[in-house]
């Protein structure tokens, strides 16, 4: 058997088979990618302890007859702290889900990989901000835009939605320009707001991928 080595987040883990798992994960090398974990639903199982979700691990894997198979892995860093907040959590698996869903296997993009693990690592940390739901929200929204133009599509939410967008308040387009970068001292948004750029964001991933994730702001 042919082994190769790979470094990457857990996206999710999946039953397969009595015994087994299926653990996708979004590599540097190979872009997103499954292996086949077997003998981890034994509570005694020795690869069972590094696989939880958004784990950036080393993993170990060879060629089975239709899927490959996880010999070893090595947990690198552990983001335990996004568990500890719901709306941390949330937004981080909607990252995780966005990678997970969109992309096709095998699409390897470094700068891509190099940014998922950068937006775990701040939600990760958000845990510890005074709001920590705003600031996740605000990760997951910079995250989202970020897959947009990845994909080709310039978070220029007028030309994708106009008829929608037009709705948005001044604010409201003042912090997507602060998510693109742009200095701004601050910005205040209401609550209705809050929910007309969630709701843009959900109507535009579905409208170009198909994709919808579950809607959310956090409570202010």
């Amino acid at each position: 058997y042919c082994m190769y080595t790979a470094r990457g987040i857990i996206l999710k883990r999946e039953d397969f088979r009595e015994r087994d798992e299926r653990v996708f994960l979004y590599t540097k090398e190979f872009g997103k990618m499954s292996v086949v974990a077997k003998g981890t639903k034994r509570i005694e199982a020795k690869l069972r302890g590094n696989l939880d979700i958004f784990n950036f691990v080393d993993i170990i894997f060879v060629e089975g007859n239709n899927f490959f198979i996880l010999t070893g892995i090595d947990t690198r860093e552990r983001f335990q702290d996004i568990v500890k907040d719901p709306y941390i959590y949330g937004a981080a698996v909607s990252c995780a889900r966005s990678i997970a869903d969109i992309f096709e296997e095998n699409q390897r993009d470094r700068n891509l990989f190099n940014f998922f693990r950068k937006t775990l690592k701040k939600l990760h940390e958000c845990a510890q901000a005074e709001d920590p739901g705003l600031h996740a929200w605000l990760i997951q929204k910079k995250f989202q835009m970020t897959i947009l133009e990845n994909q080709g599509y310039s978070m220029n939410a007028e030309k994708i939605l106009p008829d929608y967008t037009k709705k948005f308040s001044k604010n409201s387009l003042i912090l997507l320009e602060m998510l693109r970068g742009a200095k701004y001292s601050s910005v205040r948004l209401s609550r209705r707001e809050l929910w007309d750029i969630e709701k843009a964001f959900t109507d535009i991933f579905e409208y170009i991928f198909r994709y919808r994730f579950s809607s959310w702001i956090p409570i202010t």
